[in-house]
Order: C-alpha cells, then structure tokens, then sequence
C-alpha cells in the first residue's frame, strides 16, 4: 500500500486519513510519503502517528518554562501492524517529523531518503490589529527518545539521495528501494510462520 500526505493543515486530514488507511488495510506492507510535506497541525500528525503504534510515547513538549508535556498512544480497535517504510527528504518538517520520529524511535518502520528538515518548534499564531498576525515559538518537541531535532532533522535508516539523472529518468529511486526493503520483511515473515 501507499499513502502520500501532502500536509498536515487541513482540520480533514484525520478523516482522509482514515480512508485512505481503510484503502490499504489488506495490503501486506505500507509506504508513507512525507516527502515535501513542511507540516501542519500538531494535532494531526499525533493522530497519523497512533494509527500505528499501540501503548507507545509518540512525541512530548517541552514549554518555555521547562514543564513537559507526554503524549501517548490511545487505546483502540485499530492498529495497523505491518511492515511499514517512511519515506522523507529535507523538506519533510514539523509535523512530518513528529510522524517519522515517532516511528523511528518505536521501531515501528523503517525511515528511507534524507535527513529531514529539522523544526522541532511547536509556534502559536496571534491575531493583530489590521489583518495581521505575529507566530511566537511556544514550545519544542522531543522525539520519544528525548531528542532535540530542531536545526538537527531525522537522519533516515537508509540514506538514499534522488540523483539528477534519476529526475530526468522519472527513477524514484527513494520509493523502489522502500519497496524491496518491504518484500524482503514480508518473505522473511512468512518463512517464520511456515517455521512454527
């Protein structure tokens, strides 16, 4: 299966999610395309991150005063529990980068591409007098291993860099190898069954 978020802004993004996932939830392994997406709502990407991972630390956020906020898995019907591939690059940002490190971090799937952009800020936007506004940092977000990723990004399990030569040739060589690297766990799972 693959599902390409775009962006994380959109209050709908929960519920094209959610059908998206009822597309794909037969399928024998998962490909999540974060590629290009600068982020959105954090609300969102901790929805997209529990739709994988059960009892779990998804992301917390540290508030300018030090107070740390824990936000965890829910408990549900569903989980998605196959092999999963995250596909990411260095414009994959904010709330890109709360989903992939959640997984990361979980060793719920394996992160392909490049090093993520590194905004690990979490920024309210004021409302000012003439149509303006002003976006103040509130708070920074730590991966569930309590890493810092801001101006640092989300180094992938397996770099794997877009040559020009592959543009030209329209080879998306990031998603080809996610889906070897799939194959390979879906024969190897079914040759543990066979063994039992």
């Amino acid at each position: 299966g693959y599902i390409r978020i775009s962006s994380f802004i959109s209050s709908e993004t929960p519920i094209e999610f959610i059908d998206a996932m009822n597309k794909v939830k037969d399928t024998n392994a998962l490909i999540l395309d974060l590629r290009g997406n600068t982020g959105g709502l954090f609300q969102n990407a901790v929805f997209v991150a529990d739709i994988f991972l059960e009892n779990k630390n998804i992301v917390s956020v540290l508030g300018r005063g030090g107070h740390k906020s824990l936000y965890k898995t829910h408990s549900k019907s569903y989980v998605y529990k196959k092999p999963m591939a995250v596909l990411v690059d260095n414009e994959s940002a904010s709330a890109s980068e709360i989903v992939s490190g959640a997984l990361k971090d979980n060793d719920r799937a394996i992160i392909v591409g490049t090093k993520t952009f590194g905004k690990g800020l979490v920024q309210k936007v004021f409302l000012m007098p003439n149509s303006t506004g002003m976006n103040l940092t509130i708070a920074r977000y730590l991966t569930p291993d309590d890493i810092d990723i801001n101006k640092k990004g989300i180094t992938p399990d397996y770099l794997v860099q877009i040559t020009n030569e592959d543009r030209i040739t329209n080879n998306d060589r990031q998603l080809n190898f996610a889906k070897k690297t799939l194959l390979v766990e879906i024969e190897r799972n079914k040759l543990a069954k066979n063994k039992i």
